[in-house]
């Protein structure tokens, strides 16, 4: 299949995400049975910014020639890909960047997140039957030339392992940080909400720690994330993390401050778990940057206001990503046309 070609499919794909109504079809129904972690709001928020971000043929023709992707692959590899359940379609990027590059993912799913990609390779099949070749889904990987692993710390360092002898890229956990000037508006407070609450804060660009400035006022922060993303409390999975972790710091009587759907914690540590969010106090700016430049490893993405802040996103944009924006700032397409 020639690169053109590839490209077509992938933007008829982007075409029917865009225009089916997946809640009234039943497919939303089916993923929210594997994973009740999917709500249908973050899984519509997921497809569309899939959609406007990575499925667009002029997008996708700009990508592919800012790596020289020939229209034919001379020589095609096979990919094996270990996926991660955290957010919805969370491996997608890897796939389309292997289609695009001409050459054969053989993937091995997470139970938690199956069902939106049987989905979209369904749909795919039907338009083009040899997509067959280019999508095979497996339990176990075997003969690949290559591997790209997604999963934790811990899961990490097994497939460093036992992938060693191969051409990879192990991703482990990492997660986001804002950086608050304190002059922050209302709208731009809740666009930094938005990072924080999208996927309930599973996602490895997801928000879990705060840099405030000294003497930094919670108040109307909690005030107004409580406001626009109360409804997180709603979801019992998440309720129960909240719970979990309030009585844990209360407990042991550890300061900490509290609104209906989040917690706050003054902690150096970059990780916190979900529905608790660590932050830690600065007086300048260049405090941060170097606190980022030694913690790179632990860090997916930066959101800030301040211009001072290196390589920081606006506010609002963690969760949406372009084709550009790789995951472990390791370039997958580099990467794949190197094997």
């Amino acid at each position: 299949m020639k690169l053109q070609q590839r490209i077509e499919l992938l933007t008829l794909l982007g075409i029917y995400l865009k225009k089916e109504n997946h809640a009234e079809n039943d497919v939303y129904y089916k993923v929210r049975q594997k994973n009740a972690w999917f709500s249908i709001p973050f899984l519509q928020y997921r497809i569309d910014t899939i959609v406007e971000n990575y499925l667009i043929k002029d997008k996708l023709q700009q990508f592919a020639a800012q790596y020289a992707i020939p229209e034919e692959t001379k020589t095609v590899k096979v990919i094996g890909q270990v996926l991660a359940g955290n957010i919805p379609l969370v491996g997608i990027h890897d796939l389309i960047c292997t289609f695009l590059s001409g050459h054969i993912s053989q993937i091995k799913l997470s139970s938690k997140d199956e069902v939106l990609y049987h989905y979209i390779l369904n749909y795919l099949k039907d338009l083009e039957p040899e997509i067959a070749n280019y999508f095979q889904i497996t339990e176990r990987l075997s003969n690949f030339d290559a591997i790209i692993a997604t999963g934790s710390n811990n899961s990490g360092r097994y497939f460093e392992q036992y992938f060693a002898k191969y051409p990879n890229i192990i991703r482990k956990n990492r997660n986001g940080l804002v950086v608050i000037t304190g002059k922050e508006s209302e709208e731009e407070i809740t666009a930094i909400g938005k990072d924080v609450f999208t996927f309930y804060g599973m996602g490895c660009r997801s928000i879990s720690k705060l840099f405030v400035p000294e003497n930094y006022d919670f108040v109307p922060i909690l005030r107004n994330w409580e406001e626009h993303y109360n409804e997180v409390k709603d979801h019992n999975k998440y309720k129960n993390n909240y719970d979990y972790q309030l009585s844990i710091l209360l407990v042991n009587r550890v300061d900490h401050l509290a609104s209906e759907n989040i917690l706050l914690l003054e902690n150096e540590n970059m990780a916190s778990p979900i529905s608790l969010l660590h932050y830690q106090k600065y007086s300048n700016p260049e405090e941060v940057n170097k606190w980022i430049e030694k913690h790179q490893e632990e860090i997916q993405c930066v959101v800030s206001k301040n211009s001072v802040i290196n390589n920081a996103l606006p506010v609002g944009s963690a969760q949406s990503c372009t084709l550009y924006d790789y995951a472990d700032h390791i370039d997958t397409m580099k990467f794949l046309k190197s094997v």
